[in-house]
């Protein structure tokens, strides 16, 4: 016999899955509707760079870009996909396939990681459009995964929670996603892995479930796109020109302070970045801070 609490924890399931996916739904066509809103800015190198590369143009080679590649690639999939027949309909197809990916990785958010998912979806989602998250920008494409990396690790070291084969594994696809997707990600990327390395030095499956997809993904990566000419265009040129170049216009006190700032103006998509950072520590801080205090009462309980 079924018990009532198997139940009601099933309506709960059922009832979270409808309210996300009509959340979703709504979205989706407001996104649609609003396609051709607001300045494109990067977006249209993003595009033209996707457009030439169907068509036989080979990336860093014979255009120069300083972007990482998989914006150019996925902008590149859409159109493939979606072919549109007018300049209109493919604006509309390039910011519909960025909420599709976005829709993709929310549910994948909430199968993981549950309820405080959903809290996060619903915040993020509703105000990520001061800062272009709508748009095809490299930063849409990484802070995804990076949610799902910082996730990983509050579970894995906080909540000491075991990541399953299939979880290490959207982890190292996470991991690539965020590398050739954002340059100034790197040093969270090393980090991150590197700690995910050691909380699994003990066992070699899960380092290779972590690091054989990323690797793999890297290969084919680099069969379509020329190693040498991405390294200079994307890392030298980066590194030579335009890093010093930007270096006397931010002082050290606006980098600091920049996590801080992310809701306040200029809204730019690298805050992005740190506003879903900020709505994760939120949600599972206070997710924490309940648990602890149910674990306490239960504690109380039992010493009385």
């Amino acid at each position: 016999m079924i018990s009532k609490n198997v139940v009601f924890i099933n309506m709960k399931s059922y009832v979270v899955i409808i309210l996300t996916l009509l959340f979703l739904f709504v979205m989706g066509l407001s996104a649609h509707n609003f396609a051709h809103t607001n300045r494109m800015g990067d977006e249209v190198g993003h595009m033209v760079g996707g457009h030439l590369a169907l068509h036989g143009t080979k990336l860093y080679k014979d255009i120069h870009f300083n972007h990482q590649p998989l914006v150019y690639y996925y902008s590149s999939l859409t159109e493939a996909i979606s072919k549109p027949d007018n300049l209109f309909n493919y604006i509309s197809r390039q910011r519909d396939a960025v909420f599709i990916y976005a829709a993709v990785w929310e549910l994948l958010l909430i199968a993981f990681f549950g309820l405080p998912m959903v809290f996060f979806m619903a915040l993020f989602e509703m105000s990520k459009y001061l800062l272009s998250g709508e748009k095809l920008l490299a930063e849409t494409l990484a802070v995804y995964p990076v949610v799902f990396v910082c996730v990983s690790l509050i579970q894995l070291v906080v909540n000491k929670k075991h990541l399953t084969s299939l979880h290490i594994c959207i982890l190292s696809i996470s991991f690539f996603l965020i590398t050739f997707s954002l340059l100034p990600l790197w040093p969270f990327v090393l980090l991150t892995l590197s700690l995910f390395i050691w909380y699994f030095r003990k066992s070699y499956r899960k380092i290779l479930h972590l690091l054989l997809p990323f690797f793999a993904c890297t290969i084919v990566l680099f069969v379509i796109t020329p190693l040498s000419d991405y390294l200079r265009e994307t890392i030298v040129y980066n590194t030579r020109y335009f890093l010093p170049s930007q270096a006397g216009k931010q002082s050290v006190f606006n980098v600091v302070m920049l996590p801080m700032l992310s809701f306040l103006p200029p809204y730019t998509p690298i805050k992005l970045l740190f506003s879903g950072s900020i709505f994760i520590l939120l949600i599972f801080g206070l997710d924490w801070l309940k648990n602890k205090k149910a674990y306490g009462a239960i504690d109380r309980k039992s010493v009385v």
